[in-house]
């Protein structure tokens, strides 16, 4: 009796295995289209650059007389060499790890200073799976693996939500790479100097 409850569990644990193995796509062998397919993704403007899709937008509102909501949710995808370019916004940002390549997130903050992460899901290796950028501050962002079908999708959650009006890009006539000295190596090193 003992032999046949423990054929039985192996069983189960040899089914449930091969279940979960051949029933599940390997995240890694995706391609990024089929990401944007599921998740009806679109592309963002070429001035920030990736895939979107708000999924999110508060209906309570965080200030009366612009009607602005308190928070909005997208999912934002990169793929390949494409990396979302210098910009800014009058709100909070929270950007969560989702799923594929983890990314480089550089932060240029008002006072001066800069601070890169690597969002991504090994934070024993020193990745984060949320990186706080807080209003006003520059950021860009590049994916850690830049092959040509790598992806790397992320949540970022706005708060108070996003408005277009509070956007800034930053254009190749506008300086803001040259006013963070310490951190231009870096930026030319991650191909994000425009």
């Amino acid at each position: 009796m003992n032999n046949l409850i423990l054929l039985l569990v192996v069983c189960f644990l040899f089914s449930f295995h091969c279940f979960k193995t051949d029933n599940v796509e390997k995240e890694e062998n995706i391609p990024p289209e089929k990401i944007i397919e599921i998740l009806g993704l679109e592309p963002l403007d070429d001035e920030c650059g990736g895939y979107y899709r708000e999924t999110y937008r508060s209906s309570n509102l965080a200030d009366i007389e612009k009607e602005r909501s308190c928070a909005t949710l997208i999912y934002h995808l990169l793929i390949g060499k494409e990396f979302a370019k210098w910009h800014r916004i009058t709100s909070d940002e929270i950007f969560i790890y989702n799923s594929g390549s983890s990314q480089f997130v550089l932060l240029l903050y008002p006072d001066g200073t800069w601070k890169e992460y690597v969002l991504g899901p090994n934070i024993v290796q020193g990745e984060t799976p949320q990186v706080i950028v807080p209003a006003g501050t520059w950021m860009a962002e590049v994916l850690t693996d830049r092959s040509p079908d790598s992806w790397g999708l992320v949540g970022v959650m706005v708060c108070p939500g996003f408005d277009p009006a509070d956007y800034t890009g930053a254009q190749k006539s506008l300086p803001v790479i040259e006013k963070y000295p310490d951190a231009l190596h870096r930026i030319k090193e991650l191909g994000l100097d425009y």
